[in-house]
Formats: structure tokens, sequence, C-alpha cells
């Protein structure tokens, strides 16, 4: 018999449909074969894993509602949950880099 995932569970998946990670790695990034053999474009969801697992699934497009569905996302009596977040590779990159300097100044410790 299955277990059932711990009431509190609480996953976010970033979806950009293909292999943006590449776009983020030194390497790769800088190859001009990038597009065609790194990132591969597909269209597919996390909802049918979330519904296999019981876990209620929300799928945000834009920040309205992701603000939205995390209003009620650690509500603790609400179970389950895995929210997904639908990103475009490209501007992932850009997130990304515009993290990566605000943090390098950083010191831990």
């Amino acid at each position: 018999m299955a277990q059932l995932p711990s009431q509190n569970l609480r996953i976010v998946v970033l979806n950009n449909h293909g292999g943006g990670i590449f776009r983020m790695i030194e390497g790769p990034r800088s190859q001009p074969e990038l597009r065609p053999f790194f990132e591969t474009d597909q269209r597919q969801t996390a909802q049918k894993t979330a519904e296999d697992m019981g876990l209620a699934y929300t799928l945000v497009k834009d920040e309205a509602a992701l603000a939205q569905a995390l209003a009620s996302f650690f509500d603790a009596s609400a179970g389950p949950q895995l929210i997904e977040v639908e990103t475009s590779s490209p501007e992932n990159y850009d997130v990304f880099a515009q993290y990566r300097k605000a943090v390098q100044g950083i010191r831990l410790g």
C-alpha cells in the first residue's frame, strides 16, 4: 500500500520547458549549438505527477497568479501541494544573472 505524502509537503517546480539550466552553466552557455543540442523543447507539466502522488496542483504563468497561489500555499490545513511556475528559459538566465551579481558582494560568517 502506498504511503500518503506528509500533509505539510510543499513543492515548487520551475518549468522552463526544456533545458534552460544550460544557459546558466559557463561552458554550454557559450556554445553556438546551445539551442539544438542542449535545450529540448517540451510542453509537459507536473500536473499528472502531482495527481499521481495525491498533491493539490496549481499552475501559475504570471506574478499575479503566483501571489494568489502563495496566499494559501503554506496553510497547514491545505494538505500536500505542488505549485508549478511556468517560466521562459532566456528570462530565467537574466534573473539568475541579476541574482548572482547581487549575492557576489555578500560575505557569510
